[in-house]
């Protein structure tokens, strides 16, 4: 684990905004025919801005980890 170097030019500012999604469900038929209204196609996803990935990258200084997120 790397800190991140703070309000660097090219790097993460100490603060920036983040947001929770309520996932949507949906109906999933199996090779039975039951129904199951509790299927949630993003369970445990997170979906990331691409810029602020090379803004993190930036500022890991000698550290840097690459731009995949995994």
């Amino acid at each position: 684990m790397h800190e991140f170097e703070l309000n660097t030019l090219s790097g993460i500012p100490s603060m920036y905004n983040i947001a929770t999604v309520k996932d949507i469900k949906d109906v999933l038929y199996n090779v039975y025919g039951l129904i199951d209204a509790k299927v949630k196609p993003y369970d445990g996803a997170t979906f990331v801005n691409p810029f602020i990935v090379y803004l993190e990258n930036n500022s890991l200084g000698g550290s840097k980890a690459g731009i995949v997120k995994k």
